[in-house]
């Protein structure tokens, strides 16, 4: 059960998206209610256990909006919380006061909105069971807690699950829950049948408690008055996004427990006692302090980004805007903010100096700015290797985790997706699309048989494009009209040259090709897009927009994404279609969207501005390629795939490394953004 607000980040009186999903739903005999801390009546009450999308606006005050579903299918209680930020004062993670047994502080903070979400569980033999209030588990006030309640006496079957937006953390981490018992002391001895679980996206890493190879640590606290609070975590052994607390018998003991926060610790720990063997023998001395402790927590919120499975890590930093030189070999320093000064986070085994990357970057959102539209209102900013993030930073109006719109830096994801259907034997890419367009409901003339799908992922179909006046306008109409009605309006454009014979950017090839797309796979584009990509992957903001609104999704330019989510796309091609272990992607998949598909034909319409489109001489499926000998420093090949507003994305696969840019202006802004930031990329890889 999921709860997915689009975008994720908005400004009061904005409108946005709620999509829920309730897996089984009817069929399974759900009853659902759904509740929100903005006082929305649409999201209130009953609602329909099939799912479904709500459009809702965002309120003219506060700036955290927690919206909740409950749900009862098949006599267990599950619940899924969602939480909607405005940007307008990024909220400040919290030290959560942890010490170890000799009394030393162990700086951790907790994972709050908007980059944590909470979800809850109850089954089993449980009758009464119930989890009240699960939203101050991820709320900024470390005195709010959750009430985890089941009548005494009976077998429990409950769960608090906390995942992270916009995080994943490396081995090494402590990880836990603060938590207490009203009644009396926690103790070793009544959280022998909890469990802390870790997980990454989706799937369960470590597993620790007196039932697993791992023990739980209860570690005291100086951040509650009450001497009845404790941590309860261990130290990961494998990277995560999500922490759970699972219990047996504790509550069916206890009668309540109240959890107030997951906690991460703000770096991998090592050497760290652990006073589990001490139990509550040393909790007078520990309880006496009120106060938090102040760890490195006063800056803005962490929100590293979390693509990577393979080590990237998160820790909020000393102050709001630290140039992260990234040389520490512990995980990575991160924090966000909307500040002009830029907040950022870097991590990686090797010793980078990323100041000066970060001071350019910050530049163009200055008043000084040397962008060629002038001053950019927000970026945001990530650069990875095969070892992971390397370097994050978002700057002016945006932060880390901030969502918009790409434009064209949706094909290649959407010619990525395509290409999966070539690897199941569903598709060919030198058949007519005649072919797959015989039973669709589409009537495609004769003077198109020529065309095949790779013509039209390269932009070599004849078909109009963004120079043409013939362009259709369907394309850009989203939700009066349906995919499979502009693409009879394509059909019935004359052609402007002859298949195969000029290359000619626009959007009318790829609503064609994503039409057949939905066609081979029986379902509509956002579905097959998230099956054959955005699940894979994990990824948590990119789409083209609720299938229920948006009716004709623009399969070349109507997506958006924050950064890590594009960069974890792009790790995987450059990780030859693998992605956290999972082949998503063939290799030769992957190897038909890099091949330059426009070598010696003429272009008729580039997008790039006089005196750029000589630098990106070719042209895969849904990537430029750079030339190596125009454009310096590495031995290439370069693939990107810019976008209208500016967004840049590439790979390097010369140096090993990729980047993208997420801004909201226009393409000379973000080409000059990447071409200021490329160099000194290279100038620290290479160790120039």
């Amino acid at each position: 059960m999921s709860i997915e607000l689009v975008p994720g980040s908005v400004t009061p009186g904005q409108s946005f998206s709620l999509i829920y999903n309730v897996p089984g739903g009817a069929s399974a005999g759900a009853s659902c209610t759904a509740s929100n801390a903005a006082g929305d009546s649409k999201w209130s009450g009953t609602v329909a256990t099939t799912g479904g999308t709500l459009a809702l606006v965002a309120p003219t005050a506060g700036n955290i909006y927690s919206y909740s579903i409950s749900c009862s299918i098949g006599g267990s209680t599950e619940t899924a919380q969602a939480s909607l930020f405005d940007g307008t004062a990024a909220p400040t993670p919290s030290d959560c006061g942890v010490t170890n047994s000799s009394g030393a502080a162990v700086p951790t903070q907790d994972l709050i909105a908007p980059d944590a979400s909470i979800a809850t569980g109850s089954g089993g033999l449980c009758v009464g069971c119930s989890v009240s209030n699960p939203g101050n588990v991820v709320d900024q006030d470390l005195l709010n807690y959750a009430a985890v309640n089941t009548p005494l006496g009976l077998i429990a079957d409950e769960s608090l699950t906390v995942t992270s937006a916009a995080n994943t953390y490396a081995a090494g981490h402590l990880v836990g829950f603060v938590a207490s018992n009203p009644a009396e002391l926690l103790t070793l001895d009544l959280l022998q049948n909890v469990t802390i679980n870790t997980f990454l996206d989706g799937v369960t890493q470590d597993t620790a408690g007196a039932t697993a190879s791992t023990p739980l640590r209860l570690d005291l606290l100086t951040l509650l008055a009450s001497p009845k609070s404790a941590f309860v975590g261990f130290t990961a052994t494998k990277p995560f996004n999500a922490v759970q607390l699972a219990d047996g018998s504790l509550v069916s003991v206890l009668g309540q427990v109240n959890v107030y926060a997951a906690c991460v610790s703000t770096q991998a720990v090592t050497g760290s006692s652990s006073s589990s063997s001490s139990g509550s023998s040393s909790s007078s001395s520990s309880s006496s302090s009120s106060s938090s402790s102040s760890s490195s927590s006063s800056g803005s919120s962490s929100s590293s980004s979390g693509s990577s499975g393979s080590g990237s890590s998160s820790s909020s930093s000393s102050s709001g805007s630290s140039s992260g030189s990234g040389s520490s070999s512990s995980g990575a320093t991160s924090s966000s903010g909307s500040g002009s000064s830029g907040a950022s986070s870097s991590s990686g085994a090797a010793s980078y100096d990323w100041t000066q990357l970060g001071s350019t970057l910050d530049g163009y959102v200055s008043s000084a700015s040397s962008a060629p539209s002038g001053t950019v209102s927000g970026y945001s900013f990530l650069l990875y290797n095969k070892s992971g993030i390397l370097y994050s930073r978002a700057g002016g109006n945006q932060t880390a985790s901030s969502v918009l719109a790409i434009a064209s830096a949706s094909k290649m994801p959407s010619a990525a997706a395509i290409l999966t259907l070539v690897d199941s034997g569903k598709l060919n890419l030198d058949t007519p699309v005649a072919t797959y367009l015989a039973t669709s409901g589409v009537t495609w003339p004769v003077d198109k048989l020529g065309i095949t799908m790779r013509m039209l992922l390269s932009h070599t179909s004849g078909l109009p494009g963004l120079g043409d006046s013939t362009d259709p306008d369907c394309i850009n109409e989203e939700t009066s009209t349906t995919l499979a009605q502009c693409v009879q309006t394509i059909a019935n454009t004359a052609l402007v040259s002859q298949p195969g014979t000029e290359f000619n950017y626009g959007g009318a090839d790829y609503q064609v090709a994503g039409y057949i797309a939905t066609v081979l796979s029986q379902q509509n584009w956002q579905t097959f897009f998230s099956a054959a990509i955005a699940q894979p992957l994990g990824l948590t903001t990119f789409t083209y927009g609720p299938a229920s609104v948006v009716t004709n999704p623009r399969i070349a330019g109507g997506a958006l994404s924050d950064a890590a989510d594009y960069a974890a796309i792009l790790q995987m091609l450059q990780n030859s279609g693998q992605f956290n272990g999972k082949q998503v992607l063939s290799s030769n998949s992957v190897a038909a969207l890099e091949a330059n598909e426009i070598k010696g034909l003429a272009v008729a319409y580039t997008p790039f501005p006089p005196g750029q489109a000589s630098r990106y001489p070719g042209y895969g499926l849904g990537l430029w390629i750079s030339s190596p000998s125009l454009y310096p420093g590495s031995p290439g090949p370069e693939y990107s795939d810019p976008g209208l507003y500016g967004t840049s994305p590439w790979i390097d696969n010369g140096l090993g490394y990729g980047a993208i840019i997420l801004i909201d202006q226009d393409v000379p802004t973000g080409l000059a953004m990447w071409n200021a930031a490329r160099p000194l990329i290279i100038s620290q890889l290479t160790g120039g």
